[in-house]
């Protein structure tokens, strides 16, 4: 759960790009947060190139301690 929380903590700091090594790197935590509905890449609706937290992923963050 600490690698999971460290890339959306990661995403919430700094959105990546869909295909830029971080999303490689990461690409089985990126799938299940996803999925999970705490990332995204649409923004108002508009398919984007960037991975971008949801609310849903920021109370994730949240309950954890993990907001700046």
């Amino acid at each position: 759960m600490n690698e999971y929380l460290k890339v959306l903590h990661a995403l919430y700091i700094n959105p990546r790009h869909l295909q830029s090594d971080f999303a490689r790197y990461n690409a089985k935590i990126i799938a299940e947060a996803a999925s999970r509905g705490h990332i995204t890449c649409l923004l108002a609706g508009i398919a984007t190139n960037k991975w971008y937290l949801t609310i849903k992923g920021a109370e994730t963050l949240n309950e954890a301690g993990w907001m700046d």
